[in-house]
């Protein structure tokens, strides 16, 4: 059931009014702060307050319970699959206990206690867990000083239950008894100072009595007024009662109760009380919130979401903090709360619907109050002790000239400075107005500052200077208006020294006139800047503020000399302000757009303190008017102007220090394992890999929050104390393994640090920097020293092995690369006199000879050329073994290339009488991408060797193509086919063996050979990225193959057929130069060119050469590369341009040889001895 929420609905049935109230020495206005759901509050109705021993300031709520910390609201609520949560949300009744633990009264749920707050655990007393306790609903918690908890609700009864001996009590109400429980709806409980428990209930109010109970009813005529809602003890003794209709004072007269009602209050629901002990009492009703000043009762104004303003009608619960500030729970409005120091302001003001406006100009009345200009240029008095607002004149009496600032003489006069003139009404009645024109004008602008002297009335005019009158109106004289230079046209103060100077702030900074009168002039010293306010403390110091700060002078008479000075580094803001009042004992008081500011200077044992006054501590507006300087009344008083409304205050009762608030460790959490999770109170224990430590503190002052500052120190980390300012919190990225003790401070409101609280912070090693891991680890290191001795034998044996190996490694790479160096150096050396003996032998060919004489011509032919082969052979595996077996790849048609090597082939298997066939697949007529030469020194190779062996038969060579790799790559394979003698499975297994012939030396003798060909074809095709592969059936014949993937060009062009060969040797006619130093190579050479019909000119080496082409013309020139002195590629250079076609000529084997050539120059590339054909296709121009 809702039995709370009806018997509310019910009190707000009778509702009354309330009359004025005034208490001197200022009249008090409360500002209430208000809290919503806006704020983080759960619900804004709310039922019961509480604060626990930490500080915590706990709200009851119809949505859960929350905790307040000043930063923020907590919330607690019902979770159906948590067992330790509160068992239902409306928390409608809260208790802290003896000991200091926080029990709920939930609707339906019972009682139940807070066991730990982080995380959140609730432990429930209720039928569920207790079938003693019939109490669902608990209306009222009280505790006493042996243990026991008294509880009771909707018609429960009364329980005292004492967890600790596990005794549970249940007090009913019995007719038959007299001195039974006065009603078992229990509504409220009190235990007094004296031990007396008072028990609220809808049969009147009762106290335990021997075994009974001592019930007493309140004389109300109402059926229900007896029930007994709330209770307070009073500062006399007495108590405060509570019923639905009234407010009793009970006074005990031995055994006699004798109860007195409150006057002045509206008979309505009393649901909350509390008795500040001074005279001032709060009473929350259901129609609204009374408090008691004085004798008079005055309610507070129900204007929700108005500021300042009480935010609701339903009273529940009123709270007094540790620090003095006042906490009320409304039913529907939520949480507000009037600060420590609230009384410490009053603020006079009307509100805009009642014609109040924002004030503009102040000045102190003869009679002690206040003489007020508002924004509707109206003109007030205000009684500081009543706190009444009278108007004087309306302003639309006054039109068009409009009240801007006023001034009341002693002689009763009254002076208003107008928007754009002045007016004077004298003590007698008589009106004097002066306008801008006329007789006695006022300089044109607004007269915004009025000050009396004995000299006579000053009036500062904006754009128009100063002016200075006599008291029946007359002027007397003007300065700094625009005609004199417009020095002092904008007054920003307008002050009387001690001395009887007149001080003038404005926009030029500090002016001043002399006692004695006369012109005013800059004060040497004071800032070249705007000045705002000043104010003379005794006779030779000046305070005065400008934008950068607040400064302390010394006036010698003549100069000021700056002492001190307070600026953003203090906590200063740079900020305009309205002036500033020093007070004799030296304190200043600063008016500026951000608040109130207080600066004490340092004193003997005590520190400068700057301090911030806001809406917090009570104002009703931090925005103070500018160009108004705050007024220190006559009493002592200090009234200023804000946006919303007049202030006035005592600063001695803001001198008092305020009162201590516990630091509180709110939180440490840690990120493990990549989740944040709550470490638990006490000393931190983090773990080896453990980050982002945050500790997070709150200090339990909800005067200001905003001004709290926090400081951290973690000795070994931080250099010092580090400040964080308002943030509560401070975070470390990973703190390395060790002890570490952390010392945190805090300052409230008034600045002042609280004492320094510490705590340990313990970060664990890595398990491999445990003791049980160092024991390992000695124990591991003596396992190792023993496999280190046994090793470092074996490694040193391995280490022999291996240095013999590299050495014979190196020692192999070192004659391998010898081998190379002599094959090569032969070959030069080989190829030049073979150039010699196969030329000689070609001229000696084409001359007649005699059969025989051919026949041994032939012979000498063929050695030469097996010789030039077998250092060719000797050549490549040089370079292959090497690694540096260069390929040249390009286009080549492949019906081409294999038709020559069949033409070059057949000649020779049909001197066997072998036959000779070439098959071409048509699908492999295609150009395609590899070396020619190479591939075909492959084909020639693999025919020269069937044919060799083939003694019948025929000889084939095919071309079949196979598809393509999913590069675009075509596959192809060549086939040699032969019908010779075949070849065993050993054979064919050592036959691509270097030097391996089958049969060994009869083969060699037989057919010749060096038994590289094999060996080189293999090397060749896989440097192309193909294979060699060779099948063979003894008797039947041989199968050798070779696979390659070339990229395709194409299709192949159409072949074109050889050229017929020049019959005619003649044909050439060529003149011709040959630069050769072997003699028998030149002249091998000259008699194949002069066969040809060539004019040849040999020199046998460079330097005789060159006077040749003085002399003489030439068609070509072919030139050995390996001349003496200037070799070949140098010649090049020299003839380039100077003849037409140059040839080079060498015996070098390498590669590199022919590219060089052509760098040179060279138009065609031959290596000695070259063939006949080749060297006169070299010759001619169209080759």
């Amino acid at each position: 059931m809702r039995f709370p929420r009806c018997l509310c609905a019910l009190s707000l049935l009778l509702v009354v009014g309330a009359s004025a109230w005034a208490a001197p020495p200022l009249p008090e206005t409360p500002l209430f702060d208000s809290f919503g759901t806006a704020d983080g509050l759960p619900s804004s109705k709310v039922y019961a307050l509480a604060q626990d021993r930490e500080g915590f300031l706990w709200i009851g709520s119809v949505e859960g319970l929350a905790r307040y910390d000043g930063v923020g609201f907590e919330i607690f609520r019902h979770a159906s699959d948590d067992p330790y949560s509160l068992p239902a949300n409306n928390a409608q009744a809260l208790h802290v206990d003896r000991e200091g633990r926080l029990w709920v009264a939930t609707e339906g749920g019972g009682l139940s206690r807070l066991e730990s707050q982080r995380p959140a655990r609730f432990r429930h007393f209720n039928r569920s867990t207790d079938p003693r306790i019939e109490a669902d609903d608990v209306f009222a918690i009280s505790s006493d000083g042996d243990g026991s908890l008294w509880f009771g609700g909707f018609r429960t009864g009364l329980y005292r239950m004492h967890i600790a001996r596990g005794e549970l009590e249940v007090f009913r109400h019995d007719p038959a008894r007299a001195d039974s429980l006065g009603g078992d709806t229990v509504l409220s409980l009190l235990h007094a100072r004296d031990g007396t428990l008072w028990i609220g209930t809808t049969g009147g109010l009762c106290r335990p009595r021997g075994a009974g109970f001592d019930c007493h009813r309140p004389p109300s005529e109402s059926a229900r007024g007896h029930w007994v809602w709330q209770l307070a003890e009073r500062a006399d003794g007495g108590l405060h009662v509570g019923t639905t209709d009234a407010l009793w004072r009970l006074e005990l007269v031995g055994e006699t109760a004798r109860f007195e009602r409150w006057s002045g209050l509206p008979s309505a629901n009393v649901l909350s009380i509390l008795d500040e002990g001074d005279g001032h009492l709060w009473v929350g009703m259901s129609t609204g919130l009374q408090s008691l000043r004085g004798h008079d009762w005055i309610a507070a104004e129900v204007q929700p979401g108005l500021r300042g303003a009480f935010p609701g009608r339903m009273v529940m619960s009123i709270l007094r903090d540790h620090e003095d500030g006042l906490w009320f729970a409304s039913d529907g409005g939520g949480l507000a709360r009037l600060p420590p120091a609230w009384r410490d302001f009053s603020v006079l003001r009307r509100e805009p619907e009642r014609g109040g406006s924002v004030p503009l100009s102040l000045a102190e009345a003869r009679d002690g109050g206040l003489l007020v200009v508002g924004h509707a240029f109206e003109l007030e008095r205000l009684d500081l002790v009543s706190g009444e607002i009278r108007t004087l004149r309306a302003g639309d009496d006054l039109p068009p000239n409009r009240p801007r600032a006023v001034l009341e003489r002693a002689d009763g006069s009254l002076w208003l400075g107008l928007m754009d003139g002045l007016l004077i009404r004298f003590a007698d009645g008589r009106e004097q107005r002066f306008g801008t024109a006329g007789e006695d004008p006022v300089p044109s602008g607004e007269v915004d500052h009025l000050l009396e002297t004995p000299e006579g009335i000053w009036l500062g005019v904006i754009g128009g200077g100063l002016q200075l009158r006599d008291p029946q109106g007359r002027v007397l004289r003007g300065f700094g208006g625009p005609e004199s230079g417009g020095a002092l046209v904008e007054t920003e103060h307008l002050a009387r020294a001690p001395d009887g100077a007149i001080w003038w702030a404005g926009p030029g900074g500090l002016y001043r006139r002399p006692p004695e009168g006369g012109e005013f002039v800059p004060v040497p010293g004071s800032p070249a800047t705007r000045i705002f306010g000043f104010a003379f403390s005794g006779g030779d110091e000046l305070w005065l503020h400008h934008l950068t700060g607040l400064e302390r002078h010394r006036w010698d008479g003549s100069a000021l000399a700056r002492i001190e000075g307070i600026g953003a580094q203090a906590g200063l803001p740079e900020v305009e302000s309205g002036g500033l009042v020093v007070l004799p004992e030296g304190e200043v008081w600063l008016t500026t757009g951000r608040g109130l500011f207080r600066y004490r200077p340092p004193r003997e044992g005590e520190l400068a303190e700057l301090r911030q006054f806001t809406e917090r501590n009570g104002l009703p507006s931090s925005e103070f008017r500018n160009r108004q300087a705050p007024l220190l009344t006559a009493d002592g008083y200090i009234a200023a102007l804000t946006l919303g409304g007049v202030v006035v205050f005592d600063p001695a009762r803001l001198r008092g220090p305020a009162k201590p608030s516990p630091l509180h460790w709110h939180e440490a959490s840690v990120i493990r394992r990549g989740e944040r999770i709550e470490l638990p109170a006490g000393p931190i224990q983090l773990r080896h890999g453990d980050r982002d430590l945050r500790i997070g503190l709150r200090l339990l002052s909800f005067a200001d929050p905003r001004t709290h500052a926090y400081r951290f120190k973690l000795e070994g980390v931080d250099p010092g104390w580090i400040e964080t300012g308002n943030v509560p919190e401070r975070a470390y990225a990973q703190l390395p393994a060790g002890r570490f003790r952390l010392h945190v401070s805090a300052a409230g409101a008034d600045g002042r640090w609280l004492p320094v609280q510490s705590r340990d912070i313990m970060v664990a090693s890595p398990w491999w920097w445990t003791p049980a891991a160092w024991l390992a680890y000695a124990l591991l290191a003596l396992a190792s020293t023993a496999l280190a001795v046994l090793g470092y034998r074996r490694r040193l044996a391995a280490r022999y092995r291996l240095r013999m190996a590299e050495q014979a490694q190196r020692l192999a790479q070192e004659a391998s690369e010898a081998k190379g160096r002599f094959l090569a150096t032969l070959g030069h050396e080989v190829r030049t006199p073979m150039a010699g003996l196969l030329g000689m032998n070609a001229l000696l060919l084409a001359s007649p000879l005699s059969p025989e004489q051919r026949r041994q011509a032939e012979a000498v032919r063929r050695s030469g050329q097996m010789m030039l082969r077998l250092v060719n052979e000797a050549l490549d595996m040089a370079r292959i073994e090497a690694g540096r077996l260069e390929l040249l790849p390009q286009p080549v048609d492949l019906p081409g290339l294999l038709a020559e090597v069949a033409e070059l082939q057949r000649p020779l298997a049909q001197a066997k009488g072998l036959q000779f066939a070439l098959q071409l697949d048509p699908a492999a007529a295609l150009r395609v991408e590899v070396d020619p030469l190479r591939l075909q020194q492959i084909l020639l190779n693999l025919l020269g060797n069937a044919i060799k062996f083939t003694r019948e038969g025929r000889v084939q060579l095919a071309l079949t193509a196979n598809g393509f790799e999913t590069d675009g790559r075509l596959r192809l394979c060549f086939a040699v086919q032969d019908t010779g003698p075949g070849l065993s499975a050993s054979q064919l297994s050592a036959l691509f063996q270097p030097f391996a012939q089958v049969d060994g030396e009869r083969t060699a003798r037989e057919h010749g050979g060096s038994g590289l060909g094999l060996s080189i074809s293999r090397q060749l095709a896989e440097a192309m990225g193909g294979r060699v592969g060779a099948s063979s059936e003894p008797g039947i014949g041989s199968c050798f193959t070779l696979e390659l993937s070339l990229p395709v060009h194409g299709p192949a062009t159409a072949s074109q057929p050889a050229p017929e060969p020049e019959i005619a040797p003649t044909a050439l006619g060529l003149r011709v130069l040959l630069v050769e130093d072997h003699p028998d190579v030149a002249e091998a050479l000259v008699g194949l060119m002069q066969a040809w019909g060539c004019r040849v000119q040999r020199a046998a080496h460079a330097l005789a050469a060159l006077p040749l082409l003085e002399t003489q013309a030439f068609d070509v020139a072919v030139l050995d590369i390996d001349l003496p002195a200037v070799d070949g590629f140098e010649l090049a250079g020299l003839l380039k341009g100077r003849v037409p076609r140059l040839v080079a000529l060498t015996a070098r084997a390498d590669a590199e040889s022919e590219a060089q050539a052509a760098r040179a120059g060279f138009d065609r590339f031959l290596r000695k001895p070259a063939e006949a054909e080749a060297l006169r296709a070299a010759l001619r121009a169209d080759a």
